[in-house]
């Protein structure tokens, strides 16, 4: 005990002494961060290497980096430093001067002056950076043309980061170095780009224009410092863009990553200009003015990420939460979705100006009803399912939609009529007391359905199955039924109000388009905002409460609006507040990921707590995640990013041996996601049109709610991305089988979360749960089909004489079944095969002979009975076998495999055969059965079932009987693959799902084998509910460190299992989600499985999967078989492969 002590101390004080960041990766980060500060410019560890020195090589290499020894590192030249600061100082040359003449020249309000100034600042500026971007090219490929004899490639070669090649002032190397990805098309466009920077410095940075809008000396100190933001993003187009923390994207396009930064200065000067001409910019241009100067601030802290990006979030925000849509999955949906939304609000403006509010209520609660659907989305973008009857059913529910929205579009129109003709104030209180009634009922019920009520006590009520069936019931009717009379109050009240004004106001019709897509695209959220709103502004709606002036002021489509602000970001906040209580009890109890100022950094957590809650308001308000700086609990403002957290989803594959179990489980797994227990056949139709998208026992799933689902050693992570009326999209992504031990032990926690879940004592009341601060919740378990996967060790089975003995007595009885079925099919089959080598001993079969293979000689392996038993068998199917020298025939096959293979070879020669590599002639040149491919399958397929049988044998002490071994092999031909694992029929196997599959593996060094038995099965797979905070602020914080520190190995938290955090398997999951480049971690990235995207609830699934190398898309598709044995295609009408 005492030496376990001592040496859990010896491990606790090398932690605490061990640093945040290594020597190595300190001097890296001191690199990096000035270039991102300079914009690029690199002044600090720059080195050149020269080629072919004299000087003989050291016995060491140089420890700061791994160079050849045929080249030596020295200083940087001159040159090299002279060059980035005239280029980082070309533009204040060129554009200052302009701005003075603009300025202080007698004739500066003269528009012939003002134009020629920007004309020829234009033209200067396009010229230089398109001479100098050219003449870099130019030179490179010249320097590759005269290299290219001499076999040198076209490439400079660099061995480390910050190390290049100066030889010469003008040479290849400094070209590349200034100018890298040089081409025709990249200088034409950042010459293009610098030209318009330049004219809109000249005009943005002029003393009269700016000083007009900061006044006084700290107008000119302001003016001053603004030219630093500008030269800092003209460097990226004069020479190449800097590292970037808010790296969104790995792969992104070169010219994307120069024109950044200068598209938020372009975009600030723009709205300079616009100021003088549109009203109500005035305001918005004065604090550009202001925080211009911060703009490198944001860069460098990667508050601020690229241009592309923010505008899509931007984007994102407007059509979520201002015209009532969803998070999209690509950007071109977002664009799509956003051009509907407004085209719809721009048309129903007209119709509300020129036809009446009657019948502009009516069509805008149609649209809404239709754009809340798929029909606008997925249906006009998706390719149409192959089949009549697939086209059948997609012009039936195009036929059923149209209906739909026009019925509704009709009830819309009679409830503006009866709010007409009554007073609408008469029935809030009505739908007050509906709208908070049901929102108390639907959390009381939401909470009966999870495991454990607030995480900290088990549910009680959780473990009867009748009771929670009748929740589910009453949850997906809360579903289904809350859009109709939230519609209908929308109704009566938008038309009251819109009824009241003189004209229609522009904003107005966008918030009533909002309000009444959001009942059909977010029903659950619709009534919690409908239940504050009556609670809290009806009263103000009141005639005694009108005269004080607010009540009429603020319409119900803007109340609406400012509440589902209110509750979005109050649930965002819950989530950061406890992936910050995590954060911090963490710190406190596991000592293994404490850090040496762990007291320090909490106490002025405490200190500066304002300053914190600023960072998490601002992180709510903006929609980004919180960056926990290098893992510790001081958090950083994450820069804003679109919902989905990646640039592109499904953009990397491989072909690990692991894809395949999960191309089966997906897609079974999304079908059981689909479909819940508590409908039938006859709420088919009402549920596309009306229901929830998901299994109701998950919960209600908005855009961003992630799940982790377990079974055995698979885990996947489920991501919502849309959402709406009648179907959903989501990511899903499958964790590689082979995990290091950081994710085995993660791995143990996940299991032991859910076995306290699961298995809870019936007899207690009050049982806590011993994971209340953890990440993830237990939510449910789902009944999927799919592979149950069992590997065990043959030591002791495979290698002992016994059982080789029984691996031949089963392959005499297996070769008969196999030969006896060719023949029954092919009656000519030996006849073509009789060309039987002579040196071959066959032996002598006594037909006669009514044994099953003892011990005895060859001679009585053959079992007549046995032959006898498999001909009537196969009679039975109407088949008949052929006797023609069957018996030699058998004879031979047995010895041409077991007699040449020596029968009692040890495992290497059955895992041998069993994967296919048959003995060869005794003169050891060839097989015999080299181009006798049939009969070669056959024997094989043979001698598998045999190596089968044994296996079972051994392990279970039973030998089946005649009879029951017939319908063991008549199951191994139809439900069976027996096989090498790694092979294309396994993985089609495993697609066909097959119930049995069984495999050998081999290991030759240590000379051991191993098997895998597979078994198709309805398992239950374990879902919880994730804290999509932690998860999104952990993936932030490794897109940070892989892709713009480069972390490696050596960091105290590269590779540290977290048992509440699940740090390693996230970051495994961020591998296998993006692409990043190296050095990366010390395991490879070689579990990239697909994405799986769920649509149409009830009527149809589709289903996305990223096909597995080399394979045809043909090769996954099933069969339907009928009754209870009906294949995928019975629930999946069609797959569709990309």
């Amino acid at each position: 005990e005492l030496a376990v002590r001592t040496n859990a101390d010896a491990v606790w004080l090398a932690r605490m002494t061990a640093p945040l960041l290594s020597e190595y990766k300190v001097r890296h980060v001191l690199l990096k961060f000035p270039q991102t500060l300079l914009g690029g410019v690199q002044l600090l560890g720059l080195h050149g290497r020269k080629h072919a020195d004299p000087t003989p090589p050291s016995s060491e290499p140089d420890s700061d980096s791994d160079l050849p020894r045929t080249a030596t590192v020295r200083r940087a030249p001159p040159y090299a430093y002279g060059y980035q600061l005239l280029l980082f100082a070309a533009p204040v040359a060129l554009c200052l001067p302009c701005s003075l003449l603009l300025r202080f020249a007698p004739s500066a309000t003269d528009r012939t002056l003002r134009a020629a100034i920007y004309s020829g600042c234009a033209v200067a500026s396009f010229s230089c950076v398109l001479a100098l971007r050219l003449w870099a090219w130019l030179v490179v490929k010249a320097a590759r043309r005269r290299t290219a004899p001499d076999g040198a490639g076209d490439e400079v070669v660099l061995t480390d980061e910050e190390t290049f090649d100066f030889d010469g002032v003008a040479a290849k190397g400094t070209c590349q170095f200034l100018f890298p990805n040089s081409s025709l098309t990249v200088a034409l466009v950042t010459a293009l780009a610098a030209s318009a920077m330049c004219v809109g410095a000249v005009h943005y940075l002029e003393p009269g224009n700016f000083t007009s809008r900061i006044h006084g000396v700290i107008g000119y100190i302001w003016l001053a410092l603004s030219w630093i933001p500008f030269l800092l993003s003209m460097f990226s187009l004069m020479s190449h863009p800097p590292p970037e923390p808010a790296n969104y994207s790995e792969d992104l396009p070169w010219w994307l990553s120069c024109l950044s930064r200068p598209l938020y200065c372009g975009y600030v000067f723009v709205v300079d200009l616009l100021a003088r001409w549109v009203w109500g910019l005035e305001t918005a241009d004065v604090v550009l003015h202001w925080g211009f100067v911060f703009l490198p601030v944001g860069w460098s802290l990667g508050a601020l990420p690229l241009f592309h990006v923010l505008a899509e979030w931007g984007c994102e925000q407007v059509y979520y939460h201002l015209l009532g849509g969803t998070p999209t999955l690509t950007t071109f949906r977002l664009a799509w979705g956003l051009t509907v939304a407004g085209g719809v609000a721009v048309g129903t403006y007209f119709v509300f100006e020129y036809v009446s509010v009657g019948a502009g209520i009516s069509v805008v609660c149609a649209l809404a009803f239709l754009q809340s659907g798929d029909i606008l989305m997925l249906g006009a973008l998706q390719p149409l399912p192959a089949g009549s009857r697939s086209r059948v059913l997609l012009a039936a529910r195009a036929v059923v939609e149209l209906v739909a929205t026009a019925l509704i579009g009709g009830c819309a129109y009679g409830l503006t009529e009866l709010a007409k003709a009554s007073n609408a104030d008469y029935y809030m209180p009505c739908f007050g007391f509906l709208f908070i009634l049901s929102a108390i009922v639907e959390q009381a019920l939401t909470q009966l359905r999870q495991p454990y009520l607030l995480r900290f006590v088990r549910n009680p009520l959780f473990s009867w199955p009748r009771l929670q069936l009748w929740i589910d019931r009453c949850l997906l009717f809360f579903y289904m039924v809350i859009p109709l009379p939230a519609t209908a109050f929308l109704c009566i009240y938008l038309y009251d109000e819109q009824s009241e004004e003189d004209h229609v106001i522009w904003w107005q019709c966008v918030l009533v388009n909002r309000a009444m897509r959001w009942s059909w695209q977010e029903p659950m959220m619709m009534l919690m905002d409908l239940a504050v709103e009556c609670a809290i502004t009806a009263p103000a709606r009141q005639s005694w409460l009108q005269g004080a002036g607010w009540g009429p002021q603020c319409p119900l489509s803007l109340a609406l609006l400012i509440v589902s602000l209110g509750r979005s970001w109050a649930y965002d906040l819950a989530e950061k507040l406890h992936f910050i209580v995590i954060s911090v009890y963490v710190v406190l109890t596991e000592w293994k990921l404490r850090f040496r100022f762990y007291r320090v950094v909490l106490a002025a957590e405490l200190a500066l707590l304002p300053l914190a809650a600023c960072v998490i308001l601002a992180a709510v308000v903006l929609s980004a995640p919180l960056v926990p700086f290098l893992g510790i609990p001081l958090f950083l403002l994450g820069f804003p990013r679109p919902q989905r957290s990646w640039y592109r989803i499904g953009s990397h594959t491989n072909g690990s041996a692991d894809v395949v179990y999960y191309a089966q489980l997906l897609p079974r797994l999304l079908h059981t996601l689909q479909h819940d227990a508590v409908g039938g056949a006859a709420w088919a139709l009402v549920k596309q049109q009306l229901g929830a998208p998901m299994n109701v026992t998950l919960g209600y799933a908005t855009p961003g709610t992630m799940y982790l689902m377990r079974y055995e050693t698979r885990t996947v992570i489920v991501q919502v991305v849309e959402r709406g009326r009648g179907y959903l999209v989501f990511v899903t992504k499958g964790l590689e089988l082979t995990p290091t031990s950081c994710h085995n032990e993660e791995g143990l926690v996940i299991d032991e979360i859910f076995d306290q879940y699961e298995n809870a004592e019936p007899g207690r009341r009050l049982v806590l749960n011993k994971y209340p601060l953890h990440c993830m919740t237990p939510v449910t378990d789902l009944v999927v089909h799919t592979y149950s996967i069992s590997k065990m060790s043959l030591v002791g089975i495979l290698d002992h004489p016994d059982n080789l003995k029984k691996i031949g007595q089963w392959f005499w009885k297996t070769l008969v079944w196999v030969l006896v079925g060719a023949l029954a099919k092919d009656p000519d089959f030996i006849h073509r095969h009789e060309d039987i080598p002579p040196a071959v001993p066959v032996p002598t079969l006594d037909l006669g002979v009514n044994d099953s293979g003892g011990d005895g000689d060859e001679k009585k392996k053959f079992s007549s009975e046995w032959y006898h038993l498999v001909r009537m068998s196969l009679a039975k199917n109407g088949c008949a076998a052929d006797e023609h020298n069957f018996e030699v025939f058998v004879g031979a096959c047995y010895a041409l495999v077991e007699t040449y293979g020596c029968e009692f070879g040890g495992p290497a020669h059955a895992c041998s055969v069993f994967a296919g590599e048959m003995p060869t002639t005794a003169g050891g040149e060839i097989s015999w059965f080299d181009g006798k491919d049939a009969l070669k399958r056959l024997v094989l397929r043979a001698y598998r079932y045999a190596c089968k049988l044994a296996v079972d044998e051994a392990v279970t002490y039973a030998c089946p009987s005649d009879e029951e071994l017939i319908a063991v092999l008549s199951s191994f031909d139809v439900h069976s693959f027996i096989g090498p694992i790694a092979c294309s029929e396994w993985q089609k196997s495993v697609l066909d799902e097959r119930e049995l599959l069984f495999g050998l593996a081999y290991d030759r060094d240590a000379n051991t084998c191993s098997a895998v038995n597979n078994t198709l099965t309805d398992a239950r797979v374990h879902v919880g509910k994730l804290n999509s905070e932690a998860v999104r602020a952990t993936w932030a914080l490794l897109a940070l460190e892989l892709l713009y520190f480069t972390n490696d190995d050596d960091e105290r938290y590269s590779i540290q299992a977290q048992k509440y955090f699940f740090r390693s398997t996230w970051q495994l999951f961020f591998l296998l989600w993006c692409r990043f480049r190296e050095p990366a971690l010390p395991f490879s990235d070689t579990s990239h499985f697909f994405f799986c995207r769920h649509h149409d609830t009830g009527v149809r699934a589709t289903v996305w999967v990223r096909c597995l190398p080399g394979r045809a898309p043909a090769a996954c598709q099933r069969k339907k078989t009928g009754g209870s044995g009906t294949r995928l295609l019975s629930s999946v009408s069609q797959l569709y492969f990309v």
